[in-house]
C-alpha cells in the first residue's frame, strides 16, 4: 500500500464534501499512477517477448490456426444459411434468388460442390 493511499485511509472521515472528494481524487491518482506502471510493464514484456524468432513463429502458427478454423466456421454457417432460405441469395442474403449456382466449400477431405441461390445481380 502506498503511503498517499495509507495517508488517506487513515484520515479521520470528513464531515464535509470537500475533503471526501480530495481523499478519493488522491486514491484515485495513486491508482492511475500503478495502472500506467503496470501497463508500461506488461508493454516492454511483449516487446521482449515477440523479438523471439521461436515465439514469433508459435504466435504465426497459433494464429493461421484461428484464421483457417474462423474460416471453415463462417463457410458452414453461410451454407447452413442457404439451405434455410432457399428464396433468398446465398451471396448477399438481401435479394429474392432467380437461379441457382454451384459453389465449392471447404471441408475437412477438401472441397465439395455445394447448390446455393443466387440472385443474380450481386
Amino acid at each position: 500500500m502506498s503511503a498517499a493511499i495509507a495517508v488517506a485511509v487513515q484520515a479521520e472521515p470528513a464531515k464535509h464534501g470537500a475533503n471526501r472528494k480530495r481523499k478519493s481524487r488522491c486514491i484515485a491518482a495513486c491508482d492511475d499512477r500503478e495502472r500506467r506502471r503496470t501497463r508500461a510493464s506488461k508493454r516492454e514484456y511483449m516487446r521482449r517477448w515477440r523479438t523471439d524468432p521461436a515465439n514469433r513463429d508459435r504466435e504465426r502458427l497459433y494464429e493461421a490456426g484461428i484464421r483457417e478454423s474462423r474460416k471453415l466456421r463462417d463457410l458452414q454457417r453461410d451454407a447452413a444459411r442457404s439451405t434455410v432460405n432457399p428464396k433468398i441469395c446465398g451471396c448477399c442474403r438481401r435479394l429474392k434468388a432467380v437461379t441457382k449456382i454451384e459453389r465449392m466449400r471447404a471441408t475437412e477431405e477438401g472441397f465439395a460442390p455445394v447448390v446455393v441461390p443466387y440472385c443474380g445481380q450481386c
